[in-house]
Formats: structure tokens, sequence, C-alpha cells
């Protein structure tokens, strides 16, 4: 029902809801009920007992649209978390590389088990599974990963595109950073799971859940926003790019897109306890140097989260 209703309903005008259940060829009350699973799931749709229903906003299928793809693809509707199944096929003994999207996530999932919040139809969560016989390399993995992303998003026409050790995608918006996708990284003795998320519409759907500052490539780009289709083969494409190449240029690409270089931060371990110092970079394994008053400290991505000083936001 979700891919018939983009295909009939998506173009931001006004249906009734008896020619859009012809259309569709379903009952009124059956459009109804889907349409009402679709909202509750955060998708960009408005009903009106007077007009009809529409798509406020311009949702594009993840895939149908927009040509070939370097890997092959698994869509799905729903699921749990694209992770998750792109770890069980590595577990079945997965051969080749592959990719799983999904409209929604039950439990999406960032670093540390946080919460990933993504309405129906509003992002785009791709998965992207590398058995241990392709070798991919773990070192500084998020950090290529990062820049594959802040590329894929330049070639979309996103300006001010910005990288926060370990894991997110931040632009420039009105002078503050705002995070605009993210990154998980799970690996295994049977391969590696490389996940992605990017907001591609302006989230409604539990953004009160959301406790930093988010933005989209909607609000990035206005009318030159790309399908979903396009944002996912430029991504794709831009990850296995980053990955082939073999030489040590990251740290030193990864340097110009840097937002905490120079920054005072706060690092926060485990059981909470926390301290300041100067972002200085990232060393050869992809770790955070830290410049504090007993001198240079360093963080590894699975032990600390970062957050700028209070003082500094201020």
């Amino acid at each position: 029902m979700w891919s018939q209703a983009l295909q009939h309903l998506a173009d931001g005008c006004w249906h009734s809801l008896t020619s859009a259940a012809s259309r569709l060829h379903v009952s009124p009350e059956n459009l109804r009920a889907a349409l009402r699973q679709f909202m509750d799931l955060g998708a960009p749709v408005q009903c009106d007992p007077y007009r009809g229903v529409r798509f406020v906003q311009p949702v594009t299928p993840l895939r149908h649209l927009g040509g070939r793809f370097p890997v092959p693809v698994r869509e799905l509707f729903m699921t749990d978390s694209t992770n998750t199944r792109a770890l069980y096929a590595l577990g079945a003994g997965l051969a080749r590389r592959k990719a799983w999207v999904a409209e929604f996530q039950t439990l999406g999932r960032g670093r540390a088990q946080r919460r990933w919040h993504q309405g129906l139809g509003c992002g785009v969560s791709v998965s992207l599974a590398f058995p241990a016989s392709d070798g991919v390399s773990l070192e500084a993995l998020s950090l290529r990963v990062g820049l594959a992303l802040a590329a894929a998003v330049q070639r979309l026409g996103v300006r001010g595109a910005g990288l926060k050790w370990p894991n997110d995608l931040l632009c420039q918006e009105k002078g503050q950073g705002k995070k605009l996708g993210g990154i998980l990284i799970e690996a295994r003795r049977a391969g590696v799971v490389v996940g992605i998320g990017v907001n591609h519409l302006r989230l409604r759907h539990q953004a009160s859940a959301i406790t930093q500052p988010i933005t989209s490539l909607q609000e990035l780009l206005g009318a030159r926003c790309p399908a979903r289709s396009r944002v996912l083969r430029e991504i794709l494409r831009a990850v296995l790019r980053e990955l082939k190449d073999v030489s040590a240029t990251w740290r030193t690409r990864f340097a110009r897109f840097d937002v905490l270089k120079g920054q005072t931060i706060r690092v926060i371990e485990a059981e909470n306890n926390a301290w300041c110092g100067v972002a200085e970079g990232v060393d050869a394994q992809g770790c955070l140097r830290v410049s504090t008053a007993q001198g240079i400290r360093v963080c590894r991505a699975g032990e600390v989260s970062v957050r700028l000083s209070e003082s500094v936001q201020e």
C-alpha cells in the first residue's frame, strides 16, 4: 500500500478519499486505516474531512526510481533495524556485500544503543554488509565512512558539511552545526556492517525525543532536494569508493571536515566520569586526541561520548 500511495498521492495535491481509494483499488475504509498507520509512523500525510488527503512533503520512493545501484539492495517497508538484518545475513553466511534499506525502523539505533528517530518516508536508512572475505579494514572505519558521507552530500549540493568525531555528519545552518546524518559500525567475526542514516525531509515524528539540533536535505536544498533513490545511490557509491582507497590520505581529508578541532570539549567516560580539554584532531588509528593540563589524552570511539563544552556553546 505504501508504494502505491506514493505513486498516486505524493504530488502534494489534495485527493478525495473516494477517488484515491478507487485509484489504489481498495475500499475507502482500508485506505483510511492505512493512512492512519502511515501518520502514526511519522509519514507527512494530512487528512481533511472536506478536502481529502495529501502528502504535505514530497516523499519519493527509496529505490524503485533512479537507476542502478553499485551493490544488491534489499528494500523493506518496516523492520526492527537494517543493521540487525545485515548482521543476521552475515551470521547466516552472506558471501557478497549487500545493502538493506527500510522505510521505517521500529528499533533503529545509533552509537551506544541510542535510538535513531526517523519518520516514515522522511529519510534514508541503509546498512551495508561486508563479509570478512571482503577484507574491509576496521581502522578508522567510522571516520572514513564519514568522509564518504560528506562527499556524497556535497555532490548533492550541500554546503558547509562537517564531521563530528566519531560518527556524526553535521551541517552549518544559520551559524549552528546541526545533525544531518549518523553512522553506526558493527563488526563481527563474519564481517562488518556499515549503518548510515540521513535526514531527507524535515522530521516531524518524535521530534520532541531528539535532544540536539537537526536538519535535513530538504531544509538545506529546498527545491533542489534530490529524490531519495539518488541520495541512496550517491551514498553507496561514495562508501565503496572510500573503502577501496587504501592510501593514508583519509587523516588529512578528515582534518578539513573536523568540527571539533581546536574546540573545548567535554569527554564523558563510563559511569559518567567527565573531563574537559581541547580537541587536537585524530591519530593514525582514528582515535581523538585531546589536550589537557596533564598532557595529551587519547579517546577511543567505543569508550567515550564527546560534547562541546557548555561554556563554548553559550
